[in-house]
C-alpha cells in the first residue's frame, strides 16, 4: 500500500488555526457591531437634525403669534381707552350744566310767582375737584395698594338776585317762590329740594324807581348734587 506524505500539512494546520483563532472572530464582531453603532448614530442624528428642523420652524411660528398677540392686545387696549373716553365724553355731554335749562325752568314758574317776584341776576359756579390716578404700589409692611382710576367730582351751584314786589314783601311771598322752584321738573330732575336752595335777604325795603313799588332784594344759592366721574 503506498504511502502519502502531504508536505502542506503544517501550512495547512497553521491556516486552519488561523481561521479558528478567536481574537479575529472578537475583531470581526467588533467591528461589526461599531459598524451597526455607527449607522444606529447615523438615524439618530439625521432623526435629530429633523427634530431640530421642526423645533426651528415652531419656534419661529410661536415668535410670529407671539408679535401678532402682542399687536393685538396692543390694539384692543387702544380700543379700550377709546371706548372709555368716548363713554366719559358722552356722560359728560348728557350730564353737562346748560345754561338754557335753567332759564327755561324760570320761565314755567306760575303766574302768581313771577309776577311778584322778579329775577334781576344769574349767576352758575362750577367746579371741579380732580384726583389724579394712582399706580399699584408695595408698602414697606409687603401689602399691596391695587391701582385707583382718576376721578373728577363736580360741583355746580346756581345763584339768583331777585327782589319780592309784592304787596307785602318778606319771607311769605319769598318761601312760596322757592317751593315753586323746586316743584319745576328741571329741579325735581336735578334731585334740588328746598334743602338745597338757601335764602338770604341783600337789603333793607326800597322802592322801585321805574314803579315806585316797594321790594326787597334777596339772594338765593341753589346747590346742585355732586357729579363723581
Amino acid at each position: 500500500m503506498p504511502i502519502r506524505i502531504n508536505l502542506l500539512a503544517e501550512a495547512q494546520a497553521l491556516e486552519e488555526m488561523r481561521r479558528r483563532d478567536p481574537a479575529k472572530r472578537a475583531i470581526w464582531a467588533g467591528a461589526v457591531i461599531i459598524a451597526g453603532v455607527l449607522c444606529w448614530a447615523c438615524v439618530l442624528w439625521s432623526r435629530c437634525w429633523a427634530l431640530s428642523s421642526t423645533l426651528d420652524r415652531y419656534a419661529k411660528d410661536s415668535d410670529g403669534l407671539a408679535k401678532q398677540y402682542a399687536a393685538v392686545t396692543d390694539n384692543q387696549k387702544k380700543l379700550n381707552d377709546a371706548e372709555a373716553k368716548l363713554e366719559a365724553l358722552n356722560r359728560y355731554s348728557s350730564n353737562r350744566f346748560l345754561q338754557a335749562n335753567v332759564l327755561d325752568s324760570l320761565m314755567h314758574l306760575p303766574t302768581d310767582v313771577v309776577a311778584s317776584v322778579q329775577v334781576t341776576h344769574l349767576k352758575t359756579e362750577q367746579a371741579f375737584e380732580v384726583t389724579a390716578p394712582s399706580k399699584a404700589v408695595t408698602t414697606e409692611d409687603g401689602k399691596k395698594l391695587p391701582a385707583k382710576p382718576g376721578a373728577s367730582v363736580e360741583k355746580n351751584k346756581l345763584v339768583l338776585d331777585a327782589k319780592d314786589t309784592s304787596a307785602n314783601p318778606g319771607d311769605e311771598q319769598i318761601a312760596k317762590f322757592i317751593n315753586a322752584l323746586a316743584a319745576t321738573p328741571y329741579f325735581q330732575a336735578h334731585k334740588i329740594t328746598t334743602n338745597n336752595i338757601q335764602m338770604r335777604i341783600t337789603g333793607n325795603l326800597m322802592v322801585d324807581a321805574d314803579t315806585g313799588k316797594p321790594y326787597i332784594p334777596f339772594n338765593l344759592e341753589c346747590t346742585y348734587p355732586n357729579i363723581s366721574r
